[in-house]
């Protein structure tokens, strides 16, 4: 019931008989269709699995999930002459915009226009107007001016013609005439294209729709310690969680990237999975004290990256099977396989994540670029061979580099502008891919791994991407090692991402359920459905697709009417009504008791609310394509901005997603999907 929480009531939380938690409900935060509670002002901390209670109306609900966004306040020095942006004129993506260049295009410098040459006047403007600090430039304004007269008038045109009639043996008749010809040709020349559809795009070099990402942690605190014979001792085994989502189950142990103190984790080795349960090896430390100090509890890192599809994860997460046997401190140049046993053969831009030590490795996307890392793959040979540039040392059975691999799909290798690291600048820095320096725009940033001197950092607390830059918490300094990793999956198609593109073609489709008696008779005479309110007035809400009536062998009626609508909420607590808006059909009216269930949008693996193409009637259901032409099409060209070519479309979407929540917001002006188009290869203008 829609009304069982109200806005603005307290909604409180007990544990025990004590309050534990307390928070005000949010405008329209409660959500009856999927169970949602939106609360603000939190006092305390909300747990799953304990029932909340409204103030007003006192009802209560059982908690199952508990969703919220961790931050870090950041306090600084505040300044009142920041400006403000009123057009996008200096934004990144306007392409028509000039990039600072500490030099002519920066805050401190002018140009003077003048007439005369600045030798003229240049030592004059600096010796009375200049001001100190800045740097100046001359311009030289050139006025062309020309005079066209055009004619008041043309000169007239006469036929004089004198005829004497009386005397025709004597008097002759002669005809002067005079004749000028005027030609005029004009020619207009109008755009040939014929432009189709309208809406925003986003373009992203990399396409990351196939994987999953999360930061996740475990459920338990670490409580390990060394005991009286130095054996170290405490919990092994907790429980991995997602920040206000609940357990985290996992397949494939390969799937995680683990660190505790910075130093990275063997999986199979080092830990092990089950389930939603992890067990490491040896129990990590927890606060202890040692030597009259305290010693803060060892630190997690722990991320997953995973395809949507199984079959994928088996695939391209394998374990590599360990050659650190084979290392002298001479070789260089080592075959690999799979634990398995069998050849490893990786894809163009498919790579490794290579611990030696347990810091993560810098890996030449070539044999030459970049200039400087630990290692590449030789994929010329089978099976693919890891060159080191140095050779991994081996004093003595036990002196030597420890060594463990494993393949985590294709990725692109980021880099940044090394020389603007001052151990000041935190950034913003533009990222951009090792091979071919492309600025990367970033939309999922999840997927991105940064190791900072091989150490695996914290999203969203030792960085943050937006667009095509990064910034860090803390400056980096000269000299620092910084490798960023772009995890994207594998190669497929190039997919852009379109807003508002189609416009009164796809809809949610309502289907409702209710055990009215109505014939299929009846039921033709209708096309419309109209929602009742507690004023008793009737908005129209959808037009129906398809509908009919049933009823079973007992003689109990079952009526479904499936209908298309622009985003309008149905409530269940009043009256549905079937009408005809061309003729006058006596309606009929659906009594609220009688509605046994309503389902509006299907969700994806997301949570993403998709609407689907319209069809008719006697098309739902099937597979059969509605016959009308979309606003973008197969082969159709497209042009985007700050790009100078046209890229074909290859593949158009039968789904699109809702971008927004709210009722008052309609679907054709409130969806995204991605189209399939042709790769661009030529320069894009317009970043900075």
């Amino acid at each position: 019931d829609e009304n069982n929480f109200l806005n603005g009531e307290i909604i409180k939380q007990y544990e025990g008989g004590f309050l534990i938690a307390e928070g005000q409900l949010a405008k329209d935060g409660y959500d009856p269709r999927k169970n949602f509670l939106k609360v603000k002002n939190v006092i305390g901390e909300f747990k799953s699995g304990l029932p909340v209670t409204g103030t007003l109306l006192n009802k209560s609900a059982d908690v199952t999930n508990v969703y919220f966004t961790l931050f870090n306040t950041d306090i600084k020095s505040y300044f009142d002459n920041a400006g403000y942006f009123d057009t996008n004129r200096g934004q990144p993506s306007s392409y028509t915009q000039k990039l600072a260049d500490s030099y002519f295009y920066q805050d401190y410098s002018y140009v003077v226009k003048s007439k005369s040459p600045i030798n003229i006047w240049k030592k004059l403007v600096k010796q009375t107007v200049h001001p100190a600090g800045f740097k100046m430039f001359g311009e030289v304004a050139i006025d062309a001016t020309a005079s066209t007269q055009m004619p008041a008038g043309q000169p007239k045109i006469e036929n004089i013609s004198k005829v004497t009639l009386w005397d025709p043996e004597k008097n002759k008749v002669t005809i002067k005439s005079t004749r000028r010809q005027i030609t005029q040709s004009t020619i207009t020349v109008s755009d040939s294209n014929i432009k189709r559809g309208k809406g925003s795009v986003l373009v992203s070099g990399i396409d990351t729709t196939e994987l999953l990402s999360y930061q996740f942690e475990l459920q338990q605190a670490f409580d390990g310690d060394f005991d009286e014979a130095g054996n170290i001792v405490g919990t092994r085994t907790f429980n991995m969680v997602l920040p206000g989502s609940g357990i985290l189950n996992v397949a494939n142990e390969h799937n995680l990237f683990i660190t505790i103190d910075g130093i990275v984790q063997e999986p199979g080795v080092a830990f092990t999975i089950s389930g939603s349960t992890i067990t490491f090896a040896k129990a990590p430390l927890g606060p202890r004290r040692a030597n009259n100090q305290d010693i803060e509890a060892q630190k997690f890192v722990g991320r997953l990256v995973r395809f949507k599809n199984d079959a994928l994860n088996n695939q391209y997460f394998r374990k590599i099977k360990n050659i650190q046997e084979q290392f002298d401190g001479v070789t260089t140049r080592f075959p690999l396989y799979y634990d398995d046993g069998t050849d490893v053969i990786l894809d163009a831009k498919e790579n490794l994540l290579v611990s030696l030590d347990g810091v993560i490795q810098e890996n030449k996307m070539t044999p030459l670029i970049p200039a400087f890392a630990s290692y590449y793959i030789d994929r010329t040979v089978t099976p693919n061979d890891i060159v080191f540039i140095d050779a991994p040392r081996r004093l003595d059975d036990v002196n030597y580099t420890r060594f463990f691999s494993y393949s985590i799909s294709n990725y692109e290798r980021i880099y940044l502008e090394t020389d603007l690291y001052n151990g000041v600048r935190t950034g913003p820095f533009i990222m951009r891919t090792v091979l071919g320096k492309q600025t990367v725009t970033v939309n999922n940033d999840r997927t991105i791994l940064v190791f900072i001197e091989g150490i695996l950092q914290i999203r969203n607390r030792a960085y943050s991407v937006t667009g095509s830059t990064i910034t860090f918490a803390e400056p980096p300094r000269p000299g620092q090692q910084i490798n960023i990793l772009y995890l994207y999956g594998r190669e497929t198609e190039r997919k852009l991402t379109f807003y508002n593109f189609e416009n009164n073609k796809f809809f949610n489709t309502v289907d409702l359920l209710s055990d009215s008696f109505i014939t299929n008779e009846q039921l033709l005479e209708y096309n419309t459905v109209y929602q009742g309110n507690s004023l008793s007035e009737w908005t129209a809400i959808g037009e129906i697709l398809t509908a009919f009536a049933s009823t079973d062998a007992q003689g109990n009626p079952t009526l479904r009417i499936i209908f298309k609508q622009q985003n309008f909420k149905i409530d269940t607590a009043f009256p549905i009504k079937l009408a005809n808006y061309k003729t006058y059909t006596p309606e009929y009216t659906i009594d609220a008791s009688t509605i046994l269930s309503v389902s509006d949008y299907v969700e994806d693996d997301e949570r993403n609310e998709q609407v689907f193409k319209t069809k008719a009637g006697w098309m739902v259901g099937t597979e059969l394509l509605p016959p009308f032409k979309n606003n973008i099409n197969v082969g159709d060209k497209i042009k985007v901005d700050g790009e100078n070519d046209y890229r074909e479309v290859l593949l158009i979407p039968e789904i699109l997603n809702k971008l927004g929540h709210r009722k008052e917001d309609l679907i054709k002006d409130n969806h995204w999907a991605q189209v399939g188009v042709t790769d661009y290869n030529g320069q894009i203008d317009g970043i900075g």
